[in-house]
């Protein structure tokens, strides 16, 4: 047993896919992770250490950061100190380890990038692997949450999935390594922890060979996901299209599918929509034109017997100041998708009956400076034409907008009057009524 940890894992390190490759450990000061540091300083590989100190629980945080750092020996070591934790804790207890795994990995990430490493190692064992699968099933998944963890997922590499506490109970005993007790995983607040304290005992007391019997299955889930995915994959191809920044899924397409919740739920999960979702997106399938659903980084939108999936970024509040006096001859913008030019010249009426997406307004009558920015609630112009005044929201929908291309839109503002919907018309008080005067062009792409 003394050596049996470090042999196998040397035999892979050795292998040539492993050559040469540097890698960044994620130590704690647990148990697990002091096993994991210790079993890399046996091993000939460049390595560094990141350690995340959370904050709340003081005296052992600090105790931890400096047994890691003391422990690190010769290698590079980070530290990442985060503060207001605690609070998070106190308020919200439930988001606490979501909030705690999106910290470190972008902090590990960071370092991976700025010191040129090859993979995050991490120090999840067999049980943890159980308890993810179990924490899947309980809160509701598919065939991938019960395939539980990947030993290697991207850059992340997780050596010693499938060894036993037993296993890695003996090195420590054997090889002395220095680990510290951390007293949260004591509580069984955290979803995680009722798990690993009173649910699998239970079932090893009723099941002896639960641990054994639930770690071959998931091993067999594995199997059958590779080749699930594969599957999956052919099938959302002929589903999905990419329109600019946009996924649209087919409705009339999926509908024709064996497997229609299946797929439909790895494409939910694609966009930060949870399983439990599954149900509302059925119901937003068979809804009316025009209905939503979001999180804090999509949203979905039915229209047309499609679905577009949008990102829910900060584009809305985008401002783009064009020119602030005059324009010289010639701007040329990206403005989401679209490629926007501005552009002195003489009026030509014809040139712009000819193509919508070109618009000539009356250069005599913009002031400075201008801008460009995304629409907004209660934005109105004078459509031309009307020479009247009119909501842009209520303009796109009699023009029969698409709904996902509505917040898209953009208008040029002229001294805080919208001079013009790009892409659809210009405001009729900025009209040009003649050739060869001068004018501001605006060509979109």
């Amino acid at each position: 047993m003394k050596t049996s940890l470090k042999q196998n894992l040397d035999q892979v390190l050795h292998h040539n896919r492993w050559k040469d490759k540097k890698f960044l450990l994620a130590i704690s000061g647990g148990r697990d992770s002091m096993v994991l540091l210790h079993l890399f300083q046996r091993l000939k590989v460049y390595f560094e250490v990141a350690h995340v100190n959370y904050g709340f629980r003081p005296e052992e945080s600090i105790a931890e950061a400096l047994l890691v750092k003391d422990q690190s020996k010769n290698a590079s070591f980070h530290l990442l100190q985060l503060e207001g934790y605690k609070s998070l804790e106190e308020s919200n207890i439930n988001n606490l380890q979501d909030f705690a795994r999106k910290e470190r990995y972008q902090f590990f990430e960071k370092i991976l990038k700025g010191k040129n490493l090859d993979f995050i190692v991490t120090a999840h064992h067999q049980q943890d692997n159980i308890e993810t699968v179990l924490l899947h099933f309980f809160k509701g998944t598919g065939i991938k949450g019960l395939s539980g963890m990947k030993e290697i997922n991207a850059q992340i590499w997780r050596p010693l999935l499938n060894v036993s506490q037993e296993q890695l109970e003996s090195y420590c005993e054997e090889n002395k390594v220095a680990y510290l007790v951390d007293s949260s995983n004591l509580k069984n607040d955290y979803d995680r922890n009722f798990i690993r304290n009173q649910i699998i005992p239970l079932l090893e007391t009723r099941f002896p060979n639960f641990v054994n019997n639930i770690s071959q299955n998931i091993a067999h889930t594995q199997s059958f996901q590779n080749f699930y995915q594969q599957y999956i994959e052919a099938r959302k191809k002929l589903i999905l299209k990419q329109q600019e920044s946009t996924t649209v899924l087919d409705i009339l397409r999926w509908k024709k599918e064996n497997y229609k919740e299946d797929i439909l739920l790895d494409i939910i999960r694609a966009f930060d929509f949870t399983p439990s979702q599954l149900q509302s997106f059925l119901k937003l399938i068979e809804s009316q034109q025009g209905a939503v659903l979001s999180n804090e980084k999509y949203k979905a939108i039915k229209e047309n017997n499609k679905i577009y999936f949008e990102s829910q970024s900060n584009a809305a509040q985008e401002i783009y100041c064009v020119a602030k006096t005059q324009i010289e001859a010639r701007i040329k913008l990206n403005i989401g998708a679209r490629k926007i030019e501005l552009q002195l010249v003489s009026s030509n009426l014809e040139e712009a009956q000819a193509n919508p997406q070109i618009q000539f307004l009356n250069l005599q009558k913009i002031e400075f400076p201008i801008i460009i920015r995304k629409i907004e609630t209660g934005d109105y112009f004078y459509p031309l034409g009307l020479n009247k005044k009119k909501k842009i929201s209520k303009f796109l929908i009699d023009e029969k907008t698409p709904i996902h291309l509505r917040e898209k839109t953009f208008v040029l503002i002229s001294q805080g009057k919208i001079i013009a919907v790009l892409g659809h018309r210009i405001d009729h008080r900025f009209r040009i009524e003649q050739d060869n005067v001068p004018a501001l062009k605006i060509s979109i792409s």
